[in-house]
């Protein structure tokens, strides 16, 4: 493995791992040999032939998946945690060496004990894994020349390089600024919050009054839309409010109000007529929390019709049934990424007066295929299907009454929160958007608007965590703050020394030097954050954590466990849309389903009493589902992007 030229790291690569040749001994090599169509002699052999692979594309990385899960070789290093408890106890039986001492102290404080664990010194454990060492190396520990701060200031420029402006120029300054490495600490919090004020000035000046009164509107009416639904979730799962119902229809009302009149007063702004008449009616609900299932939007109809007992059943026998059932799943998919464009303010007219054909192309052969059908009673269908007959909106509501297809969809959902309150709005706040995205004179300024608020954020972010933590802009890198770093240095302390007990400590040491490379490997060839469970967890027999960010701003998470009398127990978190999470979880032993089952209600409250709206947890059988799992665990990363919030990114050339 080659690593970034720095003079700090001439002690990354020990000149001979024994270790690794001692476990290859105990390993199937002619397994490892197929697999890597090569005779390796050790186990730093392996690793170097995948990263070579990995780097030259002559595997794909299903394949190095493949070999890193499978391998005899790596299987055979046993548990990071164990290994760290095994070297931290022949290093206490050494205490009379006071160098070897004052490692075992340093390695101690480089894991907590699980106890301790809460959202801060959880990011900071994974960040001193040493799975990142070459990347904090290369950052030097330095805001300035952190990956976060360079991509936000890059972002920023690309943005306003076409707007000649004299707040252009007076950002570009700012910007440039930011850039200059010998910038004091606090001169650089001093030029982050005037950047915030000239951006947010900037942002304002896009469009025009009228369209700026009404984007600012919709926009509190979006973010009333998301507290109402985490307050929703919170009464559901008994979790005390200081806000009430009442006072939030009073307050949504209140804001429907100033928006119907910004669109009385300016009848030319797109959809007028029909919005004005759908604000109305959401006025006089009389609550607007209550669950209105008699008027649904097309995407959930399409929904219920592709999800039907009767199509699932035609479609084993009906191949034209089965494809048209998939075409409609991938039109509700479509109609997904449209609200999302729309409520980005994107200009969605075009794809989604071809989404409009294609649903009625597509529905308009299922009632040909289903009038063609004998002995299946498919009334029900019919009368869905004809709701959506001359469909000319995506985003507005069709009524649709005591339907079985319908009731039977709400069953299949039972366990997932559905927020009535985001219900009755969504349709609302898509047209609204949409009508802003068409009344403006220049679309393309709305877009540069919205990204701009977006990069707003993340510089409101930064100066919040600059004044939470000053020490955030200093050089504060340190060689004993990270656990690659200090085995080592470890190993250049016992390099000279030939008693067994030193040998075996070097033994110990290199083994889990090669497992923070192989969490490595996986990071690279994942394009996720890969870690062992940085903690002193007396349950724990093995454990690994792997974090992911997607383009659409999903964040994703899977960790693998396995815990003393309670077996394997894996998780796949995904957390999107701010603060809505989904759990699955997947439990070995019969005992700990039981326990966890019982647990789910305080685990919802948990969630929420930190913001964060538990849309489903589902609890699954391991055995059951083990082989289909793999796939579901490959597969739900796909696509994605190194999760830049954690700043945590491999910068290894190999």
């Amino acid at each position: 493995m080659q690593v970034l030229n720095n003079s700090l790291l001439n002690i990354l690569l020990p000149n001979d791992n024994k270790a690794l040749k001692d476990v290859l001994k105990q390993a199937d090599t002619n397994t490892l040999e197929q697999m890597i169509n090569n005779k390796s002699a050790n186990v730093n052999e392996v690793i170097k032939n995948l990263f070579e692979q990995l780097k030259n594309g002559k595997s794909n990385n299903s394949n190095i998946e493949n070999i890193l899960k499978n391998s005899n070789v790596f299987k055979e290093l046993g548990s990071f945690n164990k290994n760290i408890s095994n070297l931290l106890t022949n290093l206490e039986q050494n205490s009379s060496n006071p160098k070897l001492e004052n490692f075992k102290g340093i390695i101690e404080n480089l894991f907590k004990d699980i106890k301790d664990l809460d959202a801060t010194n959880l990011k900071e454990q994974i960040s001193k894994t040493g799975i990142f060492l070459e990347s904090k190396i290369a950052q030097n520990g330095n805001l300035q020349n952190s990956k976060l701060l360079d991509t936000l200031l890059n972002q920023i420029q690309n943005l306003i390089k076409n707007i000649d402006s004299p707040q252009t120029k007076v950002i570009n300054q700012l910007l440039t600024d930011l850039q200059n490495p010998n910038l004091k600490a606090n001169e650089q919090l001093v030029n982050l919050k005037s950047l915030l004020t000239n951006l947010q000035t900037l942002s304002n000046s896009l469009s025009s009054n009228e369209t700026q009164t009404l984007n600012n509107l919709t926009n509190q009416l979006q973010n009333l839309i998301k507290d109402s639904s985490l307050i929703e979730s919170k009464i559901q799962n008994n979790i005390p409010i200081s806000t009430t119902k009442e006072q939030l229809n009073t307050q949504t009302k209140e804001l429907l109000n100033q928006i119907r009149n910004e669109f009385i007063q300016n009848p030319n702004l797109s959809n007028s007529k029909n919005l004005i008449s759908q604000m109305d009616d959401l006025i006089k609900t009389n609550d607007l929390f209550k669950q209105n299932s008699n008027f649904l939007e097309p995407k959930t109809v399409l929904n219920a019709i592709a999800n039907s007992t009767e199509l699932k059943s035609l479609s084993t026998t009906n191949q034209n049934i089965s494809n048209l059932v998939l075409n409609l799943k991938n039109i509700v998919e479509n109609i997904s990424t449209l609200e999302t464009k729309a409520l980005n303010l994107q200009n969605i007219t075009d794809p989604k007066n071809t989404l409009l054909q294609n649903i009625t192309e597509t529905l308009s052969n299922l009632k040909t295929e289903l009038s063609n059908i004998k002995g299946v009673d498919t009334t029900n269908l019919n009368q869905l299907i004809s709701k959506l007959d001359n469909l000319q909106s995506l985003f507005s509501k069709i009524e649709v009454q005591n339907n079985p297809i319908l009731q039977n969809l709400q069953t299949l959902s039972q366990g997932t929160f559905l927020s009535n309150f985001a219900n009755n709005l969504n349709s609302l706040l898509l047209n609204l958007k949409e009508s802003l995205t068409q009344s403006q004179d220049n679309p393309q300024n709305l877009n540069l608007q919205n990204d701009l608020q977006k990069n707003i954020t993340k510089v409101e972010n930064i100066i919040r965590d600059v004044i939470t933590n000053p020490n955030i802009l200093k050089n504060d890198f340190s060689m004993t703050n990270d656990m690659k770093s200090v085995l080592l240095q470890l190993t250049q302390e016992l390099a000279n020394k030939s008693d067994p007990n030193s040998q075996e400590i070097m033994k110990q040491v290199e083994r889990l030097l090669t497992q923070i490379d192989l969490h490595q490997l996986n990071s690279l060839n994942s394009n996720s954050n890969y870690v062992y469970i940085p903690f002193f967890w007396e349950m724990l027999e093995d454990g690994s954590i792997n974090m992911k960010k997607s383009d659409e701003e999903k964040f994703y998470c899977q960790i693998n466990l396995t815990l003393k009398d309670n077996g394997k127990l894996d998780l796949m978190l995904a957390l999107y849309d701010n603060n809505k999470i989904e759990i699955n979880m997947y439990a070995q032993r019969e005992h700990f389903k039981d326990k966890l089952k019982e647990n789910i209600p305080k685990l919802r409250q948990a969630l929420n009493s930190v913001d964060l709206i538990p849309i489903s947890i589902k609890l699954y059988d391991l055995k059951e589902v083990q082989e289909d799992k793999k796939t579901q665990k490959t597969n739900i990363y796909s696509n994605t992007n190194l999760n830049d919030d954690l700043d945590l990114g491999l910068n290894i050339r190999v």
